[in-house]
């Protein structure tokens, strides 16, 4: 199941995953997450810790679909409009 969540939300999940926030600015949400200092390791540890902080699946392709933190809210927001 997937459980909508806000940007600032994800911001904060991302920081405490290692992603450098502040050279993105106010453009953080739309950085890729390579510029962000994230690989892909450190997203999978995002998706470890919304699904234990706010009980969200993510389908298997989700983090090969989304490329900024935008784009993660969107895909994730879609999900979870599905769903209802």
């Amino acid at each position: 199941m997937a459980t909508p969540i806000t940007l600032d939300e994800l911001l904060r999940v991302l920081a405490t995953c290692g992603a450098e926030l502040q050279e993105a600015g106010d453009d953080a949400g739309d950085a890729p997450f390579a510029e962000l200092g994230l690989d892909s390791l450190a997203l999978l540890e995002v998706e470890a810790v919304l699904r234990n902080s706010h009980g969200t699946e993510l389908p298997d392709d989700f983090l090969g679909r989304v490329h900024t933190p935008n784009e993660f809210v969107r895909e994730l927001d879609a999900l979870s409009q599905e769903v209802s």
